[in-house]
């Protein structure tokens, strides 16, 4: 599915992963390091994609009450305040699609809504039928990823809508993380794969138009770039 002319501008998708309170807030039981420079910088994405009326797909992890945790603090329980997005990720007009193990979504769903959200409730959002029927039907020029779990969620998300032959983004100096070294190491593996890595401030400041492709024979180390936002 595509809209928009193509000419003058690309039709692009933003996917929006885990932007929830029990990620980001101060004080979250599974809070990312860097919280207060990764916030903003999601806060300027959903602006941008207001502004350039882009559509976004966003999954919310998705706990049930008495699920295994694997040692990890218990986060994100069905219909607990920590599993809210933050209310600058919603979108006005934006529909919640519930998993059901059918593969059934209006392939005009996003000429209809701002926003697509999708329950994910493993590591891999593609694991949800519905969310990986929308996201294999899409035809965008790229997916511009953004979010929590930078090491695990993002980076198996990437991977998969690059085996489906997507082009992909993901914006670094966006994505939340717990290990800088894993996040590090998916990043590199990302771009290996052929993942085009971004800052916020290119989609954010630059137009369409006039942005050019960069490129990066070493990328920074995480750290380093969150020291300097």
């Amino acid at each position: 599915m595509r809209r928009g002319n193509r000419k003058s501008k690309p039709y692009r998708i933003l996917i929006d992963v885990a932007t929830q309170r029990d990620f980001l807030v101060t004080n979250a039981p599974m809070a990312i390091e860097h919280r207060e420079e990764i916030v903003p910088r999601i806060r300027a994405l959903m602006g941008w994609a207001r502004a350039q009326e882009i559509p976004v797909v966003s999954c919310i992890q998705a706990c049930r009450p008495g699920e295994d945790t694997n040692g990890r603090p218990r986060h994100c329980v069905d219909d607990t305040p920590g599993q809210s997005k933050l209310p600058f990720t919603l979108m006005q007009k934006r529909l919640l699609i519930e998993a059901d193990n059918s593969y059934t979504v209006p392939i005009d769903i996003l000429t209809t809504h701002r926003q697509v959200i999708f329950r994910k409730r493993t590591e891999d959002m593609l694991a949800n039928p519905k969310a990986d029927r929308l996201l294999n039907d899409l035809h965008p020029d790229r997916f511009i990823i953004f979010g929590v779990g930078l090491e695990s969620w993002i980076r198996i998300l990437a991977l998969g809508l690059l085996a489906r032959q997507k082009q992909v983004s993901v914006v670094r100096d966006a994505c939340g993380f717990w290990d800088s070294v894993a996040a590090d190491l998916a990043l590199r593996q990302l771009e290996a794969k052929g993942v085009q890595i971004l800052q916020t401030d290119e989609l954010t400041v630059a137009e369409p138009e006039t942005q050019r492709p960069r490129t990066r024979p070493v990328l920074k180390k995480l750290h380093e770039v969150q020291e300097a936002g």
